[in-house]
C-alpha cells in the first residue's frame, strides 16, 4: 500500500500533467487561441458547434459531423512495390471534412440543407479565421455573434 508522501507525490503529478497538456482543451473551449495545428482542428469542430464562412457574404451553419485529418495508414495499392522498397507509413493526412446543414426554404417548406467543407492538411499554424470555416465563437466582431 503507498504511504501518504508516495500518493501525494502522485496525485501532484497528475495534477500537473492535467494543468500542462490538458489546459489546451480549455482554449479551444473558451475561444481563447487565434491559430490552430491541422491536427487539432477536430477540437474546435465538434457537432452542433456553429460556424461560419470566412468569405464574404457570410453565411452560418451547424456542424452535423466531422471525418478525415488522420495519417494515411499505408500507401496507395499501386504505389507499392514489394521487392525493391521497404514499407513506411506515409506523412501525408486525409483532408478534414467537416458536414454542416442550414435549414433553407425553397419556396414552398423550409428544411435542412447539407453542405460539405473540406480543409486541406497544412504544416504548422494558421489563423482559425482564415479557414474556409471556422466556429462563430471565435468572430473578433460581436456583431456577428448575434
Amino acid at each position: 500500500m503507498y504511504g501518504t508522501e508516495q500518493a501525494y507525490k502522485e496525485l501532484s503529478c497528475l495534477i500537473q500533467f492535467m494543468d500542462n497538456d490538458l489546459n489546451t482543451l480549455k482554449n479551444f473551449e473558451n475561444s481563447s487561441i487565434s491559430q490552430i495545428y491541422f491536427s487539432d482542428l477536430w477540437y474546435i469542430f465538434q457537432p452542433g458547434e456553429e460556424v461560419i464562412t470566412s468569405q464574404k457574404p457570410l453565411k452560418a451553419f451547424r456542424v452535423l459531423h466531422v471525418t478525415g485529418g488522420r495519417p494515411y495508414l499505408s500507401p496507395p495499392e499501386d504505389n507499392r512495390n514489394y521487392t525493391t522498397q521497404p514499407y513506411r507509413v506515409p506523412e501525408k493526412f486525409s483532408d478534414f471534412v467537416i458536414t454542416c446543414y442550414q435549414i433553407d426554404f425553397d419556396g414552398t417548406k423550409f428544411g435542412p440543407v447539407t453542405f460539405s467543407f473540406t480543409i486541406q492538411g497544412y504544416n504548422g499554424s494558421q489563423e482559425i479565421m482564415t479557414l474556409p470555416i471556422y466556429p462563430l465563437k471565435f468572430a473578433n466582431d460581436p456583431t456577428i455573434q448575434k
